[in-house]
């Protein structure tokens, strides 16, 4: 006799993928406890993806009717969020600031920006440019 599959049970692909998120959301609240510079860095290479993979799980778990598809929505929106709060805070958005501050001669804010990053953010990957670009302002404004 022919036996049916609940329809509304989770995969064992499913159940890899969950982990892996919530793994991810770990490691990544613990690079944030670590180092907020990496943080703000890695955030947007590991949200978009994240976005991704999760939106394409929620959508073929709920096609398939399970209770699944809710949680990959749930994981959907916290790495759209993140994707999201890493281009307004942190060292990028602090550091976009000051190129425009750089780029409109108002030299003394975007010191003041540059100083931020050096300070707040010493392990970002916009800590060299910083830098270079607090030496340029610097050397504009007559700041020998």
């Amino acid at each position: 006799m022919y036996s049916y599959r609940r329809r509304n049970r989770i995969g064992p692909g499913s159940i890899f993928l969950i982990v892996l998120f919530a793994s991810t959301i770990i490691g990544l609240a613990y690079i944030a406890y670590l180092d907020k510079g990496k943080f703000w860095d890695i955030l947007p290479i590991v949200g978009i993806p994240g976005c991704i993979i999760s939106l394409i799980a929620a959508i073929f778990n709920l096609v398939r009717k399970t209770g699944g598809g809710y949680i990959f929505l749930l994981f959907f929106m916290i790495f759209l969020a993140g994707t999201v709060l890493s281009s307004v805070f942190g060292p990028f958005a602090v550091y976009r600031e000051a190129e425009r501050d750089l780029e409109a001669k108002r030299y003394q804010e975007s010191i003041q920006s540059y100083k931020v990053i050096l300070e707040n953010y010493p392990g970002s990957r916009y800590v060299n440019p910083s830098l270079e670009n607090i030496s340029y302002a610097c050397y504009q404004s007559g700041r020998y």
